[in-house]
């Protein structure tokens, strides 16, 4: 699934062909039910304006009288593409909407289905979205709001950074990334971290996604720039995807365990476990 760096990039790509171009078509695949089909009908003829991101979501602004944002999430495997006016039409598998402006046609991908395209008031906004923390990128926490937010949560760390609750943008490869480099345990509890920790591990997820951005992203399947990029992210991964291998700190070979339904990835040497651990699954 895509994550901040990734969608920050087509954040980035998105900017220059949108910002300005008057929307004049919608067309949308209705088996998708997370893709908003009578709200984006309200959509032409509008201007988009600019092109913002919190954590995962992307969120287009517009000269639509009601305050609407069109929104998108990349879900596990949406992606766009740009096709000028002229240039061949790009493969129409998968798609799901394309947007048609003055500029060309937007074009959103997403062979799974999980992503979510929609133009809402700012009242309908997703929960998700509406009870996310700080962006780590954009307006990142100071540690001492960091750890007080962490210091409410019992579940496990790991758990507590994939919520958004805390930090927006976080996902599985930077959620284990980080904690791998701040020397925690993914199973500790989010309220056990001491300030120092905290700010460890906000330190860490800062330097993760930094790193992620310089190299393009992580493509792993399906995440592709808008011009069809991929990214080279993956290559310097240090513990996500990389089960049973050797820690490339200490050489302890890595172990994995679920946590609440899904598989975090950690070295046992790097990352001892603090006290007492909870019972996971």
């Amino acid at each position: 699934m895509p994550e901040i760096a990734e969608v920050e990039l087509v954040r980035r790509q998105l900017e220059p062909v949108l910002a300005g171009a008057v929307c004049t078509g919608v067309w949308t695949d209705r088996r998708s039910r997370r893709v908003g089909h009578d709200e984006l009908t309200a959509l032409p003829p509008t201007t988009f304006t600019t092109v913002h991101r919190h954590g995962k979501y992307l969120l287009i602004s517009t000269t639509h009288p009601g305050g609407r944002t069109l929104l998108a999430h990349l879900g596990m495997t949406g992606r766009f593409t740009h096709t000028p006016h002229g240039d061949p039409a790009p493969d129409a598998r998968h798609v799901r909407a394309t947007l048609t402006t003055d500029r060309g046609t937007l074009t959103f991908h997403d062979p799974r289905r999980f992503g979510q395209l929609a133009f809402l008031p700012p009242d309908r906004q997703p929960d998700t979205l509406r009870n996310a923390g700080p962006d780590l990128l954009n307006d990142p926490p100071t540690v001492a709001v960091f750890h007080r937010s962490l210091a409410g949560d019992l579940r496990p760390l790991r758990t507590a950074l994939l919520s958004q609750r805390h930090v927006a943008g976080p996902g599985a490869y930077l959620s284990d990334e980080a904690c791998w480099r701040a020397h925690l345990h993914p199973a500790t509890p989010a309220a056990q971290l001491t300030p120092q920790q905290a700010g460890n591990l906000l330190n860490a997820l800062q330097s993760v996604a930094h790193a992620a951005l310089d190299a393009g992203g992580n493509t792993f399947s399906d995440y592709r720039q808008l011009d069809g990029t991929a990214g080279s992210y993956a290559t310097h991964l240090d513990v996500y995807g990389r089960h049973s291998l050797p820690c490339r700190r200490c050489g302890q070979q890595l172990e994995r365990l679920q946590l609440t339904g899904r598989s975090a990835t950690f070295c046992p040497a790097c990352q001892p476990p603090s006290g007492p651990l909870p019972t996971v699954g």
